[in-house]
């Protein structure tokens, strides 16, 4: 039978095993042995994800909520049973999504309404139409959220565990709710504990990476192919966004500046591209909820000799931090490198609050390649490094890369030349 053949809405009760246990564990975002291992160290009984970037980590599902209701809440449960696969709970009308996208969860708790019409026993259906009655028919349904994890819970003996809970998806009063319904459980604040968990990534996060990462580039030479005199930060900023989906990424930010316009971040607006402005370009999406975030200098026509010393140190810093960014060194040591040699190379005023920043389902990943951050890199960490340099008056420049640390020289995902692009 074909993936879009006709099946009886009766028949497809019986033929599709609605446990979303069989939807893909191949699919699986989450490092488990890093994670049962923090949990272990911590002591944990159970991790219980809410922000929508932690559930999809841990679930694989591409949780729709922060486009469309942030109030919708999402959660994912995580046992140290290492034969247990993470539970979800999610609205009833989330459930098509398992059917799209498959997940690596075990059990699914569904709560509400899903906004659906069931059709009786002698409808034909779709493959995907009969999976997903399916879903509706033999997935528990509860009240609401809270009451579908406090379910969750129970049957996974953590009501009276202890329990690290993220904060960063739960309002107060969601919060102070939980706490209340689990007043045998030790609560403790679990988001900085998935920060940790999340920081090395798996072969299937780095391809996602890799993949966002190529659509942004794509997007990024589109765009300088478009520069000549006259033309406008706007009509740049719109190439951008549709390259991006039409390499099928979703557009998150281009921070563009002609001229003296890169010496700040600002919107892009109608000002026009002039013989030897500097173009200046930071610039991300996302591909399957994770982000690329690329850097790159241009000029139009010949560059002066200030625009070719200063884009110069740059270069040297950035080299420099890439020289740095291996397995076992602490982060700031590469923020160092990279300042220093900027400031060895040409500009000895250079300052940065940070030099770089881990990247994956949030822009922000951990590590921040600063000086307060304490982290040891390790292998499979994925880290940005960038150098950039803005001056009122005088513009902006950056290079910007994402790599995968490892024991030796870094991987790149980003594949663009460094060097100053030269517009004619």
């Amino acid at each position: 039978m074909g993936a879009d053949s006709p099946v009886p809405a009766e028949r497809a009760t019986r033929a599709v095993d609605g446990s979303p246990r069989n939807l893909g564990r191949e699919h699986r975002l989450i490092n488990r042995p890093r994670a049962l291992a923090l949990l272990r160290d911590a002591r944990l009984d159970g991790l219980i994800a809410s922000a929508p970037e932690n559930v999809t980590y841990l679930t694989g599902l591409l949780v729709p909520s922060p486009y469309l209701r942030r109030e919708v809440q999402v959660f994912a449960v995580l046992t140290p049973d290492p034969e247990a696969d993470p539970i979800l709970v999610m609205p009833a009308s989330f459930l098509a999504f398992l059917v799209d996208e498959p997940t690596g969860t075990g059990t699914v708790r569904v709560y509400g309404d899903p906004h659906t019409v069931l059709p009786g026993s002698d409808a034909i259906l779709e493959e995907r139409e009969a999976r997903l009655l399916a879903l509706v028919r033999s997935t528990p349904r509860f009240a609401s959220a809270q009451e579908a994890l406090l379910s969750v819970c129970a049957d996974a003996r953590l009501a009276r565990g202890r329990l690290a809970l993220d904060e960063t998806g739960l309002s107060a009063r969601a919060w102070a709710a939980i706490h209340e319904r689990l007043t045998d459980a030790q609560i403790v604040e679990g988001a900085a504990l998935l920060r940790r968990i999340r920081a090395v990534k798996t072969p299937a996060e780095v391809a996602r990476l890799r993949r966002s990462a190529e659509i942004i580039e794509a997007a990024q030479d589109a765009m300088f192919c478009s520069v000549k005199e006259g033309v406008t930060e706007r009509i740049l900023a719109e190439i951008i966004e549709r390259r991006v989906w039409t390499e099928g990424g979703r557009p998150a930010f281009s921070y563009l500046g002609l001229g003296v316009r890169g010496g700040a971040l600002r919107p892009a607006c109608d000002s026009p591209a002039r013989g030897g402005d500097l173009v200046r370009t930071e610039m991300g999406c996302t591909h399957l909820q994770y982000w690329s975030d690329t850097g790159r200098t241009a000029v139009v026509g010949a560059p002066s000799d200030r625009q070719r010393r200063c884009f110069d140190a740059l270069a040297a810093g950035h080299r420099a931090a890439l020289d740095a960014l291996r397995s076992g060194t602490p982060v700031g040591d590469v923020f160092d490198a990279a300042v220093r040699a900027v400031r060895r190379s040409g500009i000895p005023e250079y300052r940065r609050t940070h030099c770089g920043h881990g990247i994956g389902l949030q822009l922000y990943d951990a590590p921040l390649v600063a000086p307060s951050d304490e982290t040891i890199l390790e292998p499979g960490m994925v880290v940005n490094v960038e150098v950039p340099y803005y001056e009122l008056g005088f513009g902006g420049m950056q290079i910007e890369d994402t790599a995968v640390v490892t024991d030796g020289a870094p991987f790149l995902l980003t594949r663009a030349a460094r060097e100053l692009r030269v517009l004619s």
